[in-house]
Formats: C-alpha cells, sequence, structure tokens
C-alpha cells in the first residue's frame, strides 16, 4: 500500500499535537500564523487537518510510539524494582 507523505508542516503539526494535545497550539506551532490571524481561523484550520484521514493516520502513530516507549519504561522499571528486594 502506498503511503502518503506529509508536508514538512503537516508533520510538524502532527508531532505538536500528540505533543500538547490543543490542535489550535499544533497549527500556530507548524504553520505561519500572523498576529492578526483570527483564531477562528486558526481553530477552524486545526479542525480540518485533523478531519484528515492521512493526519490522522499519522497522529495515532506518533501516540503508538509514545505509549510503547512508556511501556517499556515502565517494565524496565518494575524490573528493576524487583530485582532490588
Amino acid at each position: 500500500m502506498k503511503k502518503n507523505k506529509l508536508t514538512i508542516k503537516q508533520e510538524n503539526f502532527c508531532t505538536k499535537y500528540v505533543e500538547c494535545g490543543n490542535g489550535s497550539e499544533a497549527y500556530r506551532f507548524a504553520y505561519d500564523v500572523g498576529k492578526d490571524t483570527k483564531i477562528c481561523t486558526i481553530n477552524n484550520k486545526a479542525y480540518e487537518l485533523l478531519k484528515r484521514g492521512d493526519i490522522g493516520m499519522r497522529v495515532q502513530e506518533l501516540k503508538d510510539k509514545v505509549l510503547k516507549k512508556h511501556e517499556v519504561r515502565t517494565s524496565q522499571s518494575i524490573s528493576r524494582g524487583k530485582q532490588s528486594y
């Protein structure tokens, strides 16, 4: 299956969204947003991005990676804790 390639800005949006959980903040971070840009415009643009299938899939991939890292760290910590008893 051919993978849709995201632009650098879209990838940055996804990464920031996973980091902060706020679409508007992620949009401001990834795109050139002027000081005079209306908040509703930023909100709408972020919403439209998050509705896209390729963006949603990438966000989920990134969330899965974060979760997997957390699970590995947690299991390593538990293992170390058991060894100290």
